[in-house]
């Protein structure tokens, strides 16, 4: 009866230690008697994933939470709603952490950028309820009205959400130093590496 009525969910970490999410809480169960963590009712079906490089565990129980030793903490997740509503959680074979949530849509980190997908971007519902990564590393996504699939694109968008000064670009250069320089109805701007540089005057 340690447990309780419902399991809900089950992992196995890299010591073969098997982690339980009941309806009592977060359990360790390795060889021995289970050993409580957290005492939080885990009542989602995927809310435990692979710890940061390969070690320990995550639990989505409305935030997301990490197992350091013996202690239960808050993982950190910048630029994402608070509470997260955490439901689901996945790591992919890439080290990505995928989160799906209640009322937020996906969140997706990765070395330390984090990204949040929601209705507006495209995304079928904000209400994320199962994650699953297929053998060809496409991230599929169920929510409450139906199913989105993320995988590597050829082409990387560029807009205004990514930093562009205006949607409407007009011309584009590449530079020798890697560099692209791109023309705007609202100014000249420059990425490189991930970042735009805006200017508006010589």
């Amino acid at each position: 009866g340690t447990l309780g009525a419902s399991v809900a969910s089950l992992y196995e970490d890299g010591d073969g230690g098997l982690w339980v999410g009941a309806g009592t809480g977060l359990w360790r169960w390795a060889p021995g008697a289970p050993a409580r963590y957290l005492a939080t009712p885990i009542q989602t079906h995927q809310s435990l994933t692979q710890g940061d490089r390969g070690r320990g565990v995550l639990v989505a129980v409305d935030a997301l939470r990490q197992v350091a030793g013996t202690e239960v903490v808050d993982y950190p997740l910048r630029g994402v709603p608070s509470p997260l509503t955490a439901l689901s959680v996945l790591r992919d074979r890439n080290g990505g952490l995928w989160i799906g949530t209640a009322a937020h849509g996906l969140v997706h980190s990765y070395e330390g950028k984090t990204s949040l997908f929601s209705r507006e971007d495209g995304l079928s519902s904000d209400e994320v309820l199962a994650l699953f990564e297929d053998r060809e590393g496409t991230i599929w996504v169920g929510t409450s009205e139906g199913i989105d699939r993320f995988r590597e694109w050829p082409v990387t968008p560029l807009s205004v959400k990514q930093g562009l000064s205006n949607s409407n670009a007009t011309s584009v250069l590449a530079a020798r130093d890697g560099s692209i320089w791109i023309g705007t109805a609202d100014g000249l701007n420059r990425w490189r590496d991930g970042r735009t540089t805006i200017y508006r005057r010589r």
